[in-house]
């Protein structure tokens, strides 16, 4: 069901627009505001209509540098580098580097650093459930600590030539945060699998399917038919029989996606080697 098809639907239950009508571009870009609001508060109100997937991401690659007394470091945080975060001499330089591995590249300033010990995803994702990390066919069960577990680990920079055990999500406005614990030194073509949380965007095209859930559909046409009803000043019984339907059709969505909420996304089939 396309963008269109939900708002012209909701018209004419509001009775603004006969069978085969179409709106006029005010009343479709005022009907496309209230669908928004619609999405918006079904997010708002915790109505658990969010899309669950599974999605990867590669390892960043580990920085490696010789610092000024010859020693190897590792980078531990991504960073550009600076006077500042210079190993050995550096004033802040511990909370980006570790001792590391033999490598013969000498630290530069100005340059840009990475370290497979996080990374960051994209706004639409929420929350990571769970993951893993899948090499020649074998699965690494990463465990998933709280903020706080993570921020009272003595030790964040220990690494491992295997994978890490541990993971925390570091919520922000923009470019969330995974941590990885311990710092995995690990080829970057190895990938991670995380089953996520995504959130639906507002609507805006309208010839493109609505990206919600089927069973959300028909609610989404009698929610927005319901927040129109004022604007197109039906009496209130009308009102009263639009919104009554559109709460019940509300709460069938909510008590299918609470009954059979794994049917919402495809899981992969995969094996744990649990360490």
């Amino acid at each position: 069901m396309t963008e269109q098809d939900i708002i012209h639907r909701a018209l004419r239950i509001c009775g603004a627009i006969g069978t085969g009508d179409s709106p006029n571009s005010n009343e479709y870009s005022d009907s496309r505001m209230a669908l928004n609001g619609v999405i918006q508060g079904l997010i708002n109100d915790g109505s658990g209509v969010f899309k669950r997937e599974w999605v990867t991401q590669s390892f960043n690659p580990l920085s490696k540098v010789v610092g000024s007394d010859g020693f190897s470091y590792y980078c531990v945080k991504p960073h550009n580098s600076s006077s500042l975060n210079e190993p050995v001499v550096g004033t802040e330089h511990q909370e980006y580097w570790d001792n590391g591995e033999s490598t013969e590249t000498p630290w530069v300033s100005g340059g840009a650093y990475t370290s497979s010990n996080q990374f960051t995803y994209t706004n639409d994702i929420i929350d990571i459930e769970k993951m893993f990390v899948r090499d020649n066919g074998y699965d690494y069960n990463v465990t998933k600590i709280s903020l706080d577990e993570f921020f009272a680990l003595g030790s964040k920079s220990s690494y491992t030539t295997t994978y890490p055990t541990q993971f925390s999500v570091e919520n922000k406005l923009n470019n969330s945060i995974v941590h990885m614990y311990p710092v995995p030194i690990v080829n970057e073509d190895v990938q991670v699998h995380m089953l996520v949380t995504k959130r639906y965007f507002d609507s805006d095209n309208a010839s493109e399917n609505v990206d919600f859930p089927t069973e959300w559909l028909e609610a989404m046409v009698y929610l927005l038919a319901s927040r129109l009803s004022d604007e197109y000043h039906l009496d209130l019984s009308e009102r009263g029989y639009i919104t009554n339907k559109a709460e019940e059709l509300k709460r069938r969505a909510e008590g299918k996606d609470s009954r059979d909420f794994s049917s919402s996304f495809v899981s992969p089939t995969y094996n744990y080697y649990q360490r």
